[in-house]
């Protein structure tokens, strides 16, 4: 994966515009095919999308290597299998912070840049400014837009087949994480964690010396904060003749 770009002069509504209905002069017309968003055939809460310019098209999508249809989650919830602490899992709902997306980019010499976007739900932007959960990889909070990250790939890796027809497979993963609020770790080992601060002595203010009540306190707020609006993902991706 490579660098990612943002742009603060564009809103987030000009910047999805202009992914979905609009394409520059040189590639031609622009394609939109929205995969498995609708309530009747998805599962989960992640949906790939895809734009392409001119006669690129992408085939064989695939999220976490089955069809894209049979969908998947993206879960900030406690470690499954964690029995012990203060923070337990009830069997339902574990950690399952990434999301693998591949595919087939048909007519791949023509292709000028491959990148994708990730929309997040506004509850996961407002956890992330209140630094519970770590989106800097994808969002920019500062803008409020999403970052538009560049897929790697090398001319080598597209292959021409015998009928004069190429392709480019690829794959990207999308992993969130946790917040500085709970130093990085899932709360589940954050409460019961003993951490140190800038002095290497120990931080009794944070980790498993927090008292109980604020840290019921904390993560009601974290949960309300998560809980705002739609809880879907969408990933975009962007072929680019």
């Amino acid at each position: 994966m490579a660098n990612s770009h943002n742009n603060c002069g564009m809103s987030f509504l000009k910047l999805v515009a202009a992914l979905m209905c609009t394409g520059a002069v040189t590639t031609g017309t622009v394609m939109c095919i929205v995969v498995a968003d609708s309530a009747a055939d998805r599962h989960g809460n992640v949906a790939i999308e895809y734009v392409a310019g001119g006669s690129l098209r992408i085939e064989n999508l695939k999220l976490n290597g089955g069809d894209v249809s049979k969908g998947a989650d993206i879960v900030f919830g406690s470690l499954a299998g964690d029995e012990e602490g203060r923070i337990r899992w009830d069997g339902t709902g574990g950690e399952n912070l990434t999301a693998e997306v591949s595919g087939r980019l048909i007519n791949a010499e023509k292709l000028s840049e491959l990148s994708f976007f990730v929309i997040l739900p506004q509850g996961v932007i407002e956890a992330a400014l209140a630094e519970y959960v770590d989106v800097s990889a994808y969002y920019d909070l500062g803008c409020g837009v999403p970052r538009e990250i560049a897929v790697d790939y090398a001319p080598s890796d597209i292959v021409t087949g015998a009928e004069g027809v190429s392709w480019l497979d690829f794959s990207f993963e999308i992993s969130l994480g946790w917040g500085e609020r709970f130093r990085g770790d899932n709360p589940s080992i954050y409460y019961d964690k003993v951490y140190l601060d800038e002095d290497g002595a120990v931080d009794k203010d944070a980790g498993a010396y927090v008292s109980d009540a604020e840290m019921m306190e904390t993560l009601t707020e974290f949960k309300y904060l998560l809980s705002a609006g739609e809880q879907n993902y969408r990933i975009i991706i962007r072929a680019t003749a």
